[in-house]
């Protein structure tokens, strides 16, 4: 194949007859122009002999319009894409637009490619694909550059009137008789503006103008007769209807008063994360005072008012000489648990306390000391009884002065049943074996000390046995018993109780001397001795 030279004709910008030979995709109507454009030409090779000189031939032709004419660079390569065309004896024609796109080349449309300050400089290449030695690509060189038609010279009017459609083609400016609209189908006023009007300056009173903005005011000070009645004023006493929220800390240097009157039943909701507290008066049901509820509230009509349904509830209540703790189930109203009266009675249970801490008027557990459920250490109510009870029977109840930590134990009741004073068994019964007693015609006897002090005992002799062999005749000194405060060596120390047996007697010797003594708390009994 041999080159092809660059002969080819320009048909653009308002050629009739090429645009009514040319078979145009349909498409709906609208405002604007179609964005192609007919492009025609007439190809031969080097020797002068028309492409497609037999028959009709399809040809891969790509077409590119730059802005200069001889640059290569990637930048000024402003559009370009690829068609099939069919040549017939050197002759083909065409509409730009209508093609693929080359990948990688920009492909914008074609009517952005003639509004740029440099629009006067575009120039058309064409390139035929294969047509080379070796089926290589085959540029046409020179690139030609697009030119005006003679009445398309008219068309810089319109260029310059370009600001009166948008960039869809779509009417801006309308005029109707005396009236110009802009964006405004139809003006009722010398100047109507369907928009925003910028302007460095305005001239004259102001006093027709209505619709004013107050946001584009940046100077100057309306009046407060200007104002209208919703504004807020910094120095006047006002009166908000709507709600309205505050975004950031609010202070008051007076007080805050929710509610003008006995019959206004209003609240203050707080919130904290997933918190619902409410600060509110309820006369109905809950009589006179200020409450603090979580998650409940009474409104003015005295109905209980839930908001999160599937949690618990709490309140706290103040009130004239009172103070009431209330909580309850999820969705159920607060019921009084703790309150406090006037005089500082304390009820738990009971709204009407008694004594400084009062339970209410029911049987069962009333106090745990230790233990949170089942059996525990604590006080309980049963028919006609007092309970002071341990959780098991291994566990002592135990009197005493001091501290749990230093304790000077005086009474102990076991969990067993048995009593204890001061670690020991109240009532103890000891044994005690004394010498023996040596035959005589004088009274003699016989003495032994005991462990228990005089001041913490008493003693009594309960039983005793002797074995002897006394005379009927004798007569004398006969004594089993208990004693205390005889002088060494009589008992060793006097502090503690000793066991005294004597007998007057002629027999033999009195032997196997065994006494009985039982010794009591005196905290038990009254002993003057």
């Amino acid at each position: 194949m041999k080159d092809i030279k660059p002969v080819f004709w320009l048909c653009w910008a308002g050629v009739a007859l090429a645009l009514a030979l040319t078979s145009i995709p349909v498409r709906a109507a609208n405002s604007s122009p179609p964005n192609l454009m007919t492009y025609q030409g007439y190809l031969v090779d080097n020797n002068g002999t028309p492409l497609g000189n037999t028959a009709p031939k399809n040809y891969d032709v790509v077409f590119r319009i730059w802005k200069d004419q001889l640059s290569t660079a990637a930048g000024d390569r402003l559009w370009a894409e690829q068609q099939t065309i069919t040549i017939d004896k050197g002759y083909f024609s065409v509409l730009l637009g209508e093609g693929a796109v080359c990948s990688g080349e920009p492909r914008p449309a074609l009517s952005t490619l003639f509004t740029a300050g440099d629009a006067s400089d575009r120039f058309i290449e064409i390139m035929v694909k294969g047509i080379g030695t070796g089926g290589t690509d085959v540029t046409i060189t020179p690139r030609l550059r697009f030119l005006t038609s003679p009445y398309a010279f008219l068309t810089q009017t319109a260029v310059n009137a370009q600001n009166l459609v948008n960039s869809s083609y779509g009417q801006v400016v309308n005029v109707s008789g005396s009236n110009v609209g802009i964006n405004k189908a139809a003006p009722t006023s010398a100047l109507d503006v369907n928009g925003t009007v910028t302007a460095t300056t305005f001239s004259g009173s102001g006093s027709s103008l209505t619709s004013l903005n107050a946001n584009n005011l940046s100077s100057g000070t309306v009046a407060d007769a200007r104002l209208s009645a919703n504004v807020a004023k910094l120095n006047a006493a006002q009166t908000f209807t709507a709600n309205n929220t505050f975004a950031g800390n609010v202070t008051m240097n007076e007080d805050v008063q929710i509610g003008t009157g006995s019959g206004d039943y209003q609240h203050l909701q707080i919130g904290g994360g997933n918190s619902w507290g409410y600060l509110y008066g309820a006369y109905t049901p809950l009589g006179d005072g200020i409450h603090l509820g979580y998650n409940y509230y009474f409104d003015k009509n005295g109905i209980g008012q839930c908001f999160r349904t599937a949690g618990a509830t709490s309140r706290l209540t103040v009130g004239y000489g009172g103070i009431a703790l209330a909580t309850g189930a999820a969705n159920t109203a607060p019921a009084t648990r703790l309150s406090v009266d006037a005089v500082g009675n304390v009820g738990i249970g009971t709204t009407t306390p008694g004594f400084p801490l009062t339970f209410a008027n029911a049987l069962g557990d009333k106090i745990s000391f230790y233990g949170q459920s089942g059996a525990h250490y604590g006080i309980g109510i049963s028919n006609q009884t007092l309970q002071i009870h341990t959780s098991a029977t291994n566990n002592d109840i135990v009197f005493g002065s001091g501290q749990s930590t230093n304790l000077t134990e005086t009474f102990r009741f076991k969990g067993t049943g048995e009593l204890k004073v001061a670690g020991d068994a109240p009532i103890q019964i000891k044994t005690y074996m004394l010498p023996n007693i040596a035959a005589a015609n004088n009274d003699s006897g016989t003495i032994v000390t005991t462990t228990y002090p005089t001041n913490a005992w008493s003693a009594v002799v309960v039983g005793w046995s002797v074995q002897a062999d006394v005379k009927e005749s004798s007569s004398g000194q006969y004594a089993v018993r208990a004693v205390k405060g005889l002088p060494s060596p009589f008992l060793n120390p006097t502090t503690n109780w000793g066991v005294y047996v004597a007998f007057h007697h002629q027999g033999t010797d009195v032997v196997n001397i065994a006494v009985d003594v039982m010794f009591i708390r005196k905290e038990l009994v009254s002993d003057m001795r």
